[in-house]
């Protein structure tokens, strides 16, 4: 269960800190009822460092090789492959990092450390510049939002499916939608 804890309970940083490396998670802290902080341990920040780096390669790997730009097309082409990236990757992580993704209470500041690890990209590489901003916006969103609720639900299903008929199911809806499973049986 996360910690949320009032701004007041910072007067006794040894105990955040006992809390922060005991449980190997953030403590979240408020200010008038409101998300104001986040406090963790080192190893913790390092981990979601390492975690946004990952997501950072990630994304890149829907970006051109070499820093060129590909068109709009050919950044659409490869969403399947950035979601066999995505989901094999997080396959593979410990339960932290599943919950981090997962857990309710942990969402809100998942979805914002996605969406500006891929901002941050696309500040780098922008496969999508040919389009407005609005529509870059929209990809962007859909982008974060779509993956990792697609994850979230293989989850909260309990990894039932087999990843590769996740990855193959995921990346046919990112690429085609609902209307490219009317073959699937």
């Amino acid at each position: 269960m996360p910690q949320i804890r009032p701004i007041t309970d910072l007067r006794n940083m040894n105990e955040i800190s006992e809390i922060c490396h005991a449980k190997k998670e953030p403590v979240f802290i408020t200010k008038n009822g409101y998300g104001n902080l986040v406090v963790m341990s080192m190893e913790t920040y390092e981990s979601m460092l390492e975690t946004a780096e990952t997501d950072a390669a990630i994304s890149e790997a829907e970006y051109a090789q070499g820093g060129t730009l590909h068109d709009a097309r050919s950044a659409f082409d490869s969403l399947r492959e950035v979601n066999r990236i995505f989901f094999t990757y997080y396959a593979k992580q410990d339960k932290f990092v599943e919950r981090l993704i997962c857990e309710p209470s942990y969402r809100s500041f998942c979805n914002k450390l996605h969406a500006a690890t891929l901002q941050h990209n696309l500040n780098r590489h922008n496969p999508y510049a040919d389009f407005g901003p609005e529509i870059q916006g929209m990809i962007n969103t859909f982008l974060v939002v779509s993956s990792l609720e697609l994850y979230r639900q293989w989850i909260a299903d309990g990894k039932k499916l087999p990843l590769e008929e996740v990855i193959e199911l995921t990346g046919k809806l990112l690429d085609e939608g609902i209307s490219g499973l009317s073959d699937h049986n």
